[in-house]
């Protein structure tokens, strides 16, 4: 099978995925409402970070229209499953996102701009001790990282339709009204907790794994438990991605015989290499 025939969609197979990221993140709440006991909201709130964060994957494969064929209903779906909830719009991250694609390697690459704005966070070289500091106090929600990524992503595309920017909010502002008018606060203090402390945390331990320390994009094999925690719906697949933005992301491990001359590394190896870097400030290409 080639890569072209890798392309075709499967709107299906998208919706599963969702959906069981979604019955997870309910799984989650119920359980946490049903003991109501304070370490269990702490497991849920980790629990429906990480399917935050795969939901948040899902979306970047609709931004890339590969949910479906016709591109309104990708739209709206990746809208209402994956942008809406997290106050964001799939029009905003679209713009950003391809134009790191198009820029990748290039001083032209907005995620640059956007990690010089989290500065010394990305600063290499940097060991794993230091890496594990940075998550902690991603954890404890020390940062506002995640607030910093919405405007980023609301103000970086300059005439972003006011539906686009109003629609996210509206939507998150009529759930969390319901919420609050059958007097479910809990729900609201979860979700928002989790974003604001473990998804934060997953976010950038994923982001590691990408771009940082070179000027294209690490190549990578991850374990299973690596891949459900920080790296789920095969987004360690990065490279492939960027060779084949057009193939979903349940298909990109076929891609990878199709490079076989290109070297892989282990989630170990990357971490020795940021170790040992040379001096590469936040949103600095190395030399």
């Amino acid at each position: 099978m080639d890569a072209k025939e890798l392309g075709k969609l499967e709107l299906s197979r998208w919706l599963i995925a969702v959906y069981t990221d979604w019955l997870i993140i309910a799984v989650s709440f119920y359980m946490a409402y049903r003991i109501n006991q304070w370490w269990v909201y702490i497991i849920a709130a980790f629990v429906i970070a990480t399917r935050q964060h795969a939901l948040a994957i899902m979306g970047h494969d609709g931004a890339h229209y590969l949910a479906c064929k016709n591109r309104k209903i990708n739209d709206l779906l990746t809208n209402i499953f994956c942008f809406w909830p997290f106050m964001l719009s799939v029009e905003g991250y679209r713009d950003f996102h391809f134009q790191h694609h198009r820029a990748l390697g290039t001083l032209d690459d907005p995620e640059l701009d956007a990690r010089k704005g989290q500065a010394p966070l990305w600063d290499l070289p940097k060991k794993r001790l230091d890496i594990l500091r940075e998550c902690i106090k991603d954890m404890l929600g020390l940062r506002a990282h995640y607030f910093y990524h919405i405007y980023y992503y609301l103000t970086f595309k300059r005439n972003l339709s006011w539906q686009a920017i109003l629609s996210p909010l509206i939507f998150s502002g009529l759930l969390s009204l319901i919420c609050i008018l059958l007097k479910q606060y809990w729900i609201l203090i979860l979700w928002f907790a989790s974003l604001a402390t473990f998804f934060q945390m997953i976010f950038n331990l994923r982001t590691w794994t990408e771009h940082i320390g070179i000027s294209e994009t690490h190549r990578l094999e991850a374990p299973l438990w690596q891949e459900w925690i920080y790296l789920p719906h095969k987004t360690w697949l990065h490279w492939e991605h960027h060779k084949y933005p057009y193939v979903p992301c349940w298909k990109l491990k076929e891609v990878q015989k199709f490079h076989s001359e290109v070297p892989i590394i282990s989630i170990t190896q990357l971490f020795e290499f940021f170790e040992t870097s040379k001096k590469i400030d936040s949103g600095e290409l190395p030399e």
